[in-house]
């Protein structure tokens, strides 16, 4: 209803912090797409982890699949989210989100 992809989980942090430990930011960025990458790739083999992490059973993830595990966030993929929350009020206004994203 929202989307073609739904953004499900984000990490981030204020505009401060990222530019005081910028290297910190962007290495944790590269770690963090490492290992989506990894696990995109390896559902078999880290099934036992995710289901450890979500507390669905391993089985049930490599049965039904799991979300892809996004290697970046590009501005198309919270937009929307921004969007619909802009429209039902839970935000004040639509902003666009590429003016937020770390660069």
């Amino acid at each position: 209803a929202i989307g073609t992809r739904f953004l499900e989980t984000a990490y981030f942090t204020t505009g401060d912090y990222a530019a005081k430990r910028r290297d910190l930011v962007l290495r944790f960025g590269k770690v963090t797409a490492d290992a989506a990458g990894y696990v995109n790739g390896h559902l078999p083999e880290t099934a036992d982890m995710l289901s450890t992490f979500s507390s669905v059973p391993a089985a049930t993830i490599v049965d039904a699949g799991v979300s892809y595990f996004a290697t970046s966030v590009e501005p198309r993929d919270i937009q929307p989210l921004i969007d619909a929350s802009a429209k039902y009020g839970l935000i004040d206004h639509r902003f666009d989100a590429a003016d937020f994203l770390f660069k």
